[in-house]
């Protein structure tokens, strides 16, 4: 398309977006269903127009947690 991307912040928290978003002129990428939840809340939702390749998700916790069964079961 031309354009050229320029990543100015980078958040560990889709949570957090919308904050940075609303405070700045700056937009978000988001996975939809995230998004859909601030959707009518002052924040509009544009379908990306470029194929995206599919996220990586990785949990992370606390070393206290680390031997907790009911943790251990929601991990995996």
């Amino acid at each position: 398309m031309g354009n050229q991307r320029r990543v100015r912040i980078t958040i560990s928290s889709y949570l957090a977006a919308p904050v940075v978003v609303a405070q700045s002129d700056l937009v978000a990428n988001l996975p939809k269903t995230v998004a859909q939840q601030f959707a009518g809340r002052g924040f509009v939702i544009r379908p990306v127009p470029i194929a995206v390749p599919p996220i990586q998700l990785s949990p992370y916790w606390h070393e206290r947690y680390e031997s907790d069964a009911g943790h251990a079961w929601f991990r995996q």
